[in-house]
Formats: structure tokens, sequence, C-alpha cells
């Protein structure tokens, strides 16, 4: 009868510790499972975020693309048009590709005085054009000049679309 209680309490003992084994290592199973998760969650808000960043840019393609004219209208017209009552200076810079399809020109206006007013309001006109024109860079030197007029050099740039 020693022998059968001793046998039932070294099996229930190798059961309890059979136990407790599986538990611990279902438990760590488990937290490298939940870690798993963790990182798949974070690489899906990233995904999304992704997501949404290239939607602002896909919509102003698909808008440009719309244009009936993939050109901006010719700085020295527009300066002939709406632009300051001063001589300006218009040099061509650089172009770069920008997407399949389109370019940015980028043009250089110089002008020696300049009213400060009238600039800005050509420069609003500049961006109301379809495609528009952007502001890149500009310098004003207003030291030598009355008040309310500048020498300035704006670096201007103008999508292209280079493909109908």
């Amino acid at each position: 009868m020693k022998n059968g209680l001793r046998f039932l309490i070294i099996g229930a003992l190798v059961l309890l510790a059979t136990g407790l084994l599986w538990t611990i290592g279902t438990g760590q199973a488990q937290h490298a499972f939940r870690q798993r998760m963790d990182r798949r969650l974070q690489d899906l808000e990233r995904l999304q975020q992704l997501r949404q960043a290239q939607a602002r840019p896909l919509q102003v393609r698909a808008a440009l693309e719309a244009l009936p004219q993939g050109v901006p209208p010719e700085l020295n017209r527009l300066l002939a048009e709406y632009g300051p009552d001063a001589t300006a200076d218009v040099r061509r810079r650089d172009t770069v590709s920008v997407g399949t399809g389109w370019q940015a020109r980028r043009w250089e206006v110089h002008f020696d005085s300049v009213d400060l007013h009238a600039l800005a309001d050509w420069l609003r006109v500049l961006e109301q054009q379809r495609p528009p024109w952007r502001l890149i860079e500009g310098e004003w030197h207003s030291s030598d000049h009355p008040a309310g007029y500048a020498r300035v050099t704006l670096i201007l740039e103008g999508l292209h679309q280079t493909t109908p």
C-alpha cells in the first residue's frame, strides 16, 4: 500500500511540475506573441501615416493634371500685365524633374528699385495662376532706397507638364 501511495504522490508531483512548466512556457510565449502584435500594430499605424502623407500630394497631382493647360503663364507677360511699375531682369535658372510628366522650372527676377506693395500684389497674382508660380527664395535690400522701395531678387518656380 505504501508503494501505491508513493507512486500516486510522485505522479501527482510530476503532473504538478509539468503543469507549472507548461504555464510558465505559455506565459513566455504569450509575452513574445504580445510583443509581436504590438510591433505589427505600430507598423500599421506607420503605414496609415504614410498613406495620409501620400494622399495630399496625390490630390495635388490629380488637380494639376485636371487643369486645361499644364504650363503656367509666362512671367514676362504677367510682369507686363500685373507687375509693379519697375524694370525687371528675368532669367531662367534651372529645371528639376518633380515626378513623372512634371518639371519645376526656376526663374530669377531682379528689380533694382521696386515698390514693395506693388510687388506683394504681383506675387499674389502669380500664386493665383493655374498651375501656380511659387516664391522659392527672396532677397530684399532697402538701405539705399526711399521708404517702401527696395532692390529685390526673387527665385520663382513654375510647374510645367512635360507630357500631355
